[in-house]
C-alpha cells in the first residue's frame, strides 16, 4: 500500500526466468497421521507446474504451482485435483506476482518480505528476504543518522540478494530436461541469461557462476545449495574423463577413490542409523508436545 500505491514504486517482474504466476492451495486431513507425517515439504514437478505437500500437525498443506499461460485456472484445479484424488475440500486460487520493487527503501518507507517482493513458493523464499532484509536494515540503522548513500547501499545488496536466490530457484527449472508438454517445453527453451550469451561478466553469482561452475572450474561450492539442485537434475560439473584429466588420476585410482568414499558413507550411515533407532519419531516427538 505504502511503496507501490502511494510512493508510485516501479515493479521489476522476474518473469523472464520464472516460469509461474498462479497457484491452487488446500489443506488436507490426514488418513494415517503417523505414516503421513514426514520431516520435511514433499515436491513434485507434473504438467503444468509443480505441487507442494506439507505436513503439519493438525493437516497437510498442499498446493498446485503453475503458470495461467500454458492452463486456466479451472483447468488446472482439475488436474490439482486429480493428483490429490479428491474434489471435496476448499481450494483457494492465489495469483503471484513475481519480481522485486526497483526500490525497496524510499524516503521512510522500507520494504520487508513479501511488501518487497516475491519469487514463487519454491525454497521457502519468503521466509529468507523477510530476516536477510531486516539485518541488513538493523545494519544500516545502527549508524545513527540514515543518508540517501545509505538507503542506496540498502537497496543494492538486498536487490542483489533477492536476484541471486531467484536465480537459484529458477536453476530448478533452467537444469531441466523434461519436455512432454507445452510448458516443460517452453521451460526447456527458455534463454535464462543473456550475459551468457553476450559474454559479460556480472556481480550477482547466479547463472553464471553456476555456468563457470560447470565448463570451468569443474565444482559447485557447497555453500549454495546449487550442488543439491544440479545433482538430482544430472547438471553435475564433474565426469569422469574431467576428473582423470585434473587430477592426473588412472581409472583404477579413481575407481579406488570411489570404492573408499562410498565404504566410508556407509559406515558413517550404519552410525546415524544406530542413533536414530534410539530417539522418538517426528510423530511421537510431536504427539508429545501437543498432548503434553
Amino acid at each position: 500500500m505504502l511503496l507501490a500505491k502511494q510512493l508510485k514504486e516501479p515493479f521489476d517482474s522476474y518473469e523472464d526466468i520464472l516460469p509461474n504466476n498462479s497457484a491452487w492451495a488446500t489443506k488436507q486431513p490426514y488418513t494415517d497421521k503417523e505414516k503421513q507425517i514426514n520431516p520435511y515439504t514433499d515436491c513434485k514437478a507434473v504438467e503444468n507446474g509443480w505441487i507442494w505437500n506439507i505436513p503439519l500437525w493438525s493437516r497437510m498443506g498442499t498446493g498446485y504451482v503453475y503458470s495461467d499461460k500454458f492452463i486456466s485456472d479451472a483447468d488446472a484445479l482439475k488436474q490439482f485435483q486429480g493428483h490429490i484424488g479428491t474434489s471435496e475440500l476448499e481450494f483457494r486460487n492465489i495469483k503471484m506476482r513475481v519480481g522485486l520493487h526497483k526500490r525497496l527503501w524510499v524516503k521512510n518507507v522500507c520494504a520487508i518480505g513479501l511488501s518487497a517482493g516475491f519469487i514463487e513458493p519454491l525454497e521457502s523464499n519468503g521466509l529468507f528476504t523477510v530476516h536477510e532484509f531486516l539485518i541488513k536494515l538493523v545494519r544500516t540503522l545502527k549508524r545513527g543518522h540514515t543518508s540517501q548513500w545509505d538507503k542506496d547501499v540498502f537497496n543494492a545488496g538486498c536487490k542483489s540478494m533477492f536476484r541471486e536466490f531467484a536465480e537459484f530457484v529458477s536453476m530448478h527449472y533452467a537444469f531441466s530436461h523434461r519436455e512432454d508438454t507445452p510448458y516443460w517445453k517452453a521451460v526447456s527453451e527458455r534463454v535464462y541469461c543473456q550475459d551468457l550469451l553476450d559474454q559479460k561478466p556480472q556481480f550477482i553469482n547466479g547463472f553464471v557462476l553456476a555456468a563457470y561452475n560447470k565448463i570451468r572450474d569443474y565444482h559447485f561450492s557447497h555453500n549454495t545449495g546449487v550442488h543439491c539442485v544440479a545433482t538430482g537434475l544430472n547438471y553435475i560439473p564433474t565426469d569422469v574423463a574431467s576428473i582423470l584429466s585434473e587430477t592426473k588420476m588412472t581409472q583404477e585410482q579413481f575407481n579406488n577413490l570411489c570404492k573408499n568414499s562410498y565404504e566410508h558413507l556407509q559406515r558413517k550411515k550404519q552410525e546415524w542409523q544406530k542413533v536414530a533407532l534410539k530417539q522418538p519419531t517426528l510423530f511421537q516427538a510431536l504427539k508429545n508436545i501437543h498432548e503434553n
